[in-house]
């Protein structure tokens, strides 16, 4: 079965002891938008949604990708209640070198669910995509990002200052993950 078939499954789910984590859907889409505040974009080149409309544009584009085989485009949720906590996003996995963000809401920040995520989507990986590693890109200030990633083993390759059309300022550490998966 290739990837595309595997993503795109009836059931395909990765779970944790705590979390689900399941392809972006329409009904993820108004959860995705009111956890993605300012609190959470604060060190990303993303924005929060203006709109739950503008939402849907960008999040249809992920399911899009999703289903072509050209991402893995996860909400977390809950394993008990279901609730969402947030998002994995594997981009350009048809490359040698996709790149993969994660964010939670604020609630699930601390909780110890950004490890458990990045855990199942880093073996998942491994084990279905050719690639040499992922990228992961985060702003150096954003201390709890950079360590998740040291749990992990990733090791910078670089520092790139980068203004965002809204007029954020990042300090994009880029690091590898998974080298040689």
């Amino acid at each position: 079965m290739t990837f595309q078939q595997q993503i795109n499954a009836p059931g395909f789910a990765l779970c944790t002891p705590r979390l689900r984590l399941v392809p972006l859907a329409p009904e993820h889409f108004a959860a995705y938008c009111r956890g993605m505040d300012a609190a959470v974009t604060r060190y990303q080149y993303p924005d929060p949604f203006p709109s739950l409309e503008a939402a849907q544009a960008v999040l249809s584009t992920f399911c899009r990708l999703h289903q072509e085989g050209r991402g893995l485009f996860l909400a977390v949720l809950d394993a008990v209640s279901g609730s969402f906590l947030g998002a994995v996003e594997v981009s350009a996995t048809d490359t040698q070198t996709p790149e993969i963000g994660l964010w939670l809401c604020v609630d699930a920040h601390g909780k110890g669910y950004g490890s458990e995520a990045l855990a199942a989507v880093l073996d998942y990986c491994r084990r279905q995509l050719s690639c040499s590693y992922l990228l992961y890109e985060v702003d150096r200030r954003n201390a709890a990002s950079i360590h998740l990633a040291q749990k992990f083993g990733a090791h910078s390759h670089g520092y790139t200052e980068v203004v965002t059309p809204s007029g954020k300022t990042l300090q994009l550490e880029q690091l590898h993950l998974g080298e040689n998966t």
